[in-house]
């Protein structure tokens, strides 16, 4: 899929194993930007928020994208929700 072109990979590990490692072209959210402490620690931000994470990554509303972490899943799935 991402040699037919049109989709962006989105590593939703922190930034600090990204900078480490990541997949090639791969831009990175990491679960900080988009989650908030309160009510509850870890809850998805507003929307407008995860729109300015994404819109600073170079997402639209319009990108395909695959999404992975080294989390089990568990920051890739924040992602993929909204």
């Amino acid at each position: 899929m991402i040699e037919d072109g049109g989709w962006i990979m989105l590593d939703a590990q922190k930034k600090t194993s990204y900078e480490k490692e990541h997949y090639s072209g791969a831009v990175n959210i990491e679960r900080a930007l988009i989650t908030v402490k309160t009510p509850v620690p870890n809850s998805l931000a507003p929307g407008n928020l995860i729109a300015e994470a994404a819109g600073a990554a170079g997402l639209t509303a319009e990108s395909n994208l695959i999404i992975y972490d080294d989390n089990n899943n568990m920051d890739s799935g924040r992602l993929a929700w909204p």
